[in-house]
């Protein structure tokens, strides 16, 4: 299974956002912030095109932000579009 990994800030309402939706479906995640790792920051966003956080990553794919994330929720697809479905 692959390692769901949410990158966030101490301020984002989206980044908190994000982890209480997975908390809330049982999702496992690593969350790494990056508030002040600017050096980081940039990287995340030159690699994935997305300004702000969260940026959310199933193993090497990206996932997207909080509003991808609650989509695939709303949707019913979360736990099978991140391989956590049986």
């Amino acid at each position: 299974m692959e390692k769901l990994v949410i990158y966030t800030t101490q301020t984002c309402p989206f980044s908190r956002a994000s982890k209480h939706l997975l908390k809330e479906r049982n999702i496992d995640f690593e969350e790494i912030d990056v508030t002040f790792d600017l050096k980081m920051q940039d990287f995340l966003f030159q690699k994935t095109g997305y300004e702000t956080v969260p940026l959310i990553f199933c193993g090497n794919k990206f996932v997207g932000g909080f509003c991808e994330l609650k989509e695939l929720d709303e949707r019913g697809e979360l736990k099978h579009s991140l391989g956590l479905a049986a």
